[in-house]
């Protein structure tokens, strides 16, 4: 029973992997993205703007598409 639990941990795991990958499901065609700026809803000051930055940041650095 003690080896049960391990090898019962690591099948789960292994299950949840599956179907996952990095690469997205985009059509070849589409070349560029717009982001546009994040609405702030929260109580933190100019979150919105690193937001933005941080995903087209992203976006940029990936080299799939331009921003």
């Amino acid at each position: 029973m003690t080896l049960r639990a391990p090898a019962l941990v690591v099948a789960v795991a292994a299950l949840a992997g599956c179907g996952y990958s990095l690469r997205g499901n985009l059509p070849d065609r589409i070349k560029t993205v717009a982001v546009p700026v994040f609405v702030n809803r929260t109580s933190e000051p100019a979150v919105e703007n690193f937001l933005t930055q941080a995903v087209v940041h992203a976006f940029s650095t990936n080299g799939r598409l331009r921003v």
